[in-house]
């Protein structure tokens, strides 16, 4: 018990300190399109975006959403029956592989992935690099806030109890009771959209989607999770990142342009035009 404790408080601890983190950013610093813009502030706009999304919800969203609702209770049913497979299919190789890819589901990985996304963009004056890694650490923040909620809501217990795929016990904050969704499926997920939102190519887009398929089937592997709590978190993962990369890059858009300008002179006045990125 002491143990899954310190599991469920090292989760919130590394959302936490990524907002902690966040402060450290010099208010005034010209990191994006607007210099009147920062980090802290871009946090705070995210923020808002993500949280109050269910606010802009249309018609347009009710087959979208109810294909994830049913889709997850679909595997809710298969949940058993993949489970035993699952265990009766380990191996050696499968050992090594999903005991490495297990660690990209790590809060503290992918605080080091974006780390290094935004120093290489500092670096190299990389801007889209340096959006990556903000964009990152964004999408693990408000990620995680939304699936550690519902873990602790749902209650779900793990499969390692043997309590059954149905056995749900409401608001707790017993780890071994927060099975629903896979946290290391949502943070995998939502540096994996990230990357490929923002990197235009192929290549990006299945190694990183690749990366945190197995890193979201480690759980089921070390049955940590069911097949659904995986599948649930992927979601979550995949629209808050990608949902965190549109907002930025549709306001960046927004800051750039071609804008008319004039200026006093001694014998009259001159006018143009400048590009503002």
């Amino acid at each position: 018990m002491g143990l899954e404790r310190g599991e469920l408080k090292k989760n919130w601890l590394s959302i936490v300190l990524s907002i902690f983190i966040l402060s450290f950013f010099s208010p005034g610093e010209p990191a994006f399109a607007s210099e009147k813009r920062n980090i802290f502030s871009r946090f705070g706009r995210d923020f808002k975006y993500i949280f109050t999304s269910p606010l802009r919800l249309g018609k347009s969203d009710v087959l979208p959403l109810s294909a994830i609702l049913l889709g997850t209770c679909g595997l809710m049913a298969l949940d058993e029956d993949i489970r035993d497979s699952v265990q009766d299919s380990g191996s050696n190789s499968w050992d090594e592989i999903f005991s490495f890819s297990k660690q990209f589901g790590d809060g503290r990985a992918t605080l080091s992935i974006a780390g290094i996304f935004y120093l290489a963009g500092e670096i190299f004056h990389d801007e889209k690099s340096r959006d990556t890694g903000v964009s990152a650490l964004e999408s693990f923040i408000f990620s995680g806030i939304i699936c550690q909620t519902l873990k602790v809501l749902a209650g779900r217990s793990r499969p390692y109890r043997e309590e059954g795929s149905g056995k749900f016990y409401g608001p707790t904050f017993d780890n071994a009771k927060l099975s629903l969704p896979s946290g290391h499926a949502t943070v995998a997920f939502s540096l994996a959209s990230v990357i490929a939102s923002e990197y235009d190519s192929l290549l990006v887009d299945i190694s990183a989607y690749t990366i945190a398929s197995l890193t979201a089937l480690s759980r089921v592997y070390h049955d940590k999770h069911w097949t659904s709590d995986v599948a649930l978190g992927a979601v979550i993962g995949t629209l808050v990142g990608r949902a965190v990369v549109y907002q930025n890059k549709k306001e960046n858009t927004e800051n750039t342009g071609i804008f008319p300008w004039a200026r006093a002179k001694e014998m009259g006045f001159e006018v143009g035009f400048a590009q503002k990125f």
